[in-house]
């Protein structure tokens, strides 16, 4: 791996902690990447400020993770490398399947799936480039920059106050701060419970529950509880992972199943359960959704059809983005476009058992509800399963070769030799 150092080539503590210019200006970089997004997340900032932020931190990690593959040790992986290459790989796949039918459609393509693989593209980018250029003592700092920038959007929403708080139903699961920010915040908790940062592991958790998605709900205490367990558990068998691939595959079906004619009179005349209701208008919104399929050849293609479609019909907007995300993906592209996609993230699930955690997670929010398409997760997401690369594989090999270094004071040896 890059971010392994034989006994010889180890660096002293001063080299090891030493912090240079160009991390400096990446860490400000991404700082100034992640606190704009709460503020335009807030309607406090322009989209082009944004997004100009988010442009300037992506051209340069690119910049540095070419600087890292082409000179600097070109021949030795990165860490996260082999996900990011699966990732990328399906990217380009989607992007070749819509193309694809597109032609065969309509006789010339559009460029919607490029816009889509952005959500892809961005994170894995940011997730390379911190986790094989930072010292690990400073991986910590990137993820708490992540997490302040959580708790900053909620301290400056105009609903944080006692009373909102009081006012949170638990039981009903209501709550004036109900965010898909708790996914990202569940990923950046179960992050510092491994690293054994009780104060910022607290933090992340109670605002996730705040936000209150019922799964992140459920699932924060129970790293709490069994946190010593999943510390130190190994990483996922192999059937584990190739499980978690099944499930994703196997879900669009699942779910059209789910949402046909026979289970809602199933539902209706055993238990008198309106499925549509159940669902949360889920079921209304696939039923419209399939007056889509036909013209929705492309990756990221459906929902833009979707959109026009129910504002047409009824002039709604609630009901314009299909909320079941791998069945959207095999409307768009077809069973090999959603294999292909969860094959990539089942792969990248298998370094530690809690990125494997995580995916699971992830997989569950993809089959019954949205996620694809948000960016600040999977920029989460990435970042963190890749710095638990980083620790597993630099505590591994010191462990291996009897060096006693404190796994916070290693850089790894690709960023030494790219400042020589």
């Amino acid at each position: 791996m890059r971010d392994t150092v034989s006994g010889a080539d180890a660096p002293s503590r001063e080299d090891a902690n030493r912090i240079l210019p160009i991390d400096i200006i990446q860490l400000l970089l991404f700082t100034g990447f992640a606190f704009s997004y709460s503020l335009y997340m807030s309607d406090l900032m322009p989209g082009t400020l944004y997004y100009t932020s988010m442009a300037a931190f992506i051209i340069f990690a690119a910049a540095r993770v070419a600087w890292l593959v082409l000179v600097a040790q070109p021949r030795a992986p990165l860490a996260f490398g082999k996900s990011a290459c699966a990732l990328f790989g399906a990217a380009a796949v989607l992007v070749f399947l819509s193309i694809v039918q597109e032609i065969n459609a309509a006789g010339d393509f559009s460029y919607t799936s490029f816009g889509a693989i952005i959500y892809i593209v961005i994170p894995v980018l940011s997730a390379l480039c911190i986790a094989n250029t930072v010292t690990l003592r400073l991986a910590d700092v990137y993820m708490t920059v992540l997490l302040a920038r959580y708790i900053f959007f909620f301290l400056i929403s105009d609903k944080f106050s006692i009373e909102a708080i009081q006012s949170i139903s638990w039981v009903d699961s209501q709550s004036p701060f109900e965010s898909s920010f708790a996914h990202d915040l569940l990923v950046v908790g179960l992050y510092f419970v491994v690293r054994q940062k009780a104060i910022r592991a607290g933090l992340a958790l109670a605002f996730t529950m705040l936000a209150l998605k019922r799964a992140s709900f459920l699932l924060s205490p129970l790293l709490i509880i069994f946190r010593r367990k999943i510390r130190y558990s190994p990483p996922p068998k192999s059937t584990s992972v190739l499980a978690l691939f099944v499930v994703g595959a196997v879900s669009p079906f699942a779910v059209m199943a789910a949402y046909s004619q026979t289970s809602s009179e199933f539902f209706e005349n055993n238990f008198g359960v309106d499925l549509n209701e159940f669902t949360s208008g889920r079921l209304s919104i696939y039923q419209l959704a399939t007056n889509c399929a036909e013209s929705s050849h492309a990756f990221g293609s459906l929902n833009i059809c979707l959109s026009d479609t129910a504002f047409r019909v009824g002039g709604t907007t609630w009901n314009g983005l299909l909320h079941n995300d791998t069945l959207r993906v095999y409307m768009e592209v077809g069973l090999i476009g959603v294999v292909v996609y969860v094959a990539a993230l089942s792969y990248a699930s298998r370094t530690s058992r809690p990125a494997f955690i995580l995916m699971m997670y992830a997989f569950f929010v993809l089959i019954t509800s949205r996620l694809i398409t948000h960016m600040s997760f999977w920029i989460v997401l990435f970042i963190a399963i890749a710095l638990l690369e980083r620790f597993q594989s630099s505590r591994d090999e010191f462990s291996g070769r009897g060096i006693a270094l404190p796994e916070q004071e290693v850089r790894i040896q690709s960023t030494q030799r790219e400042t020589k």
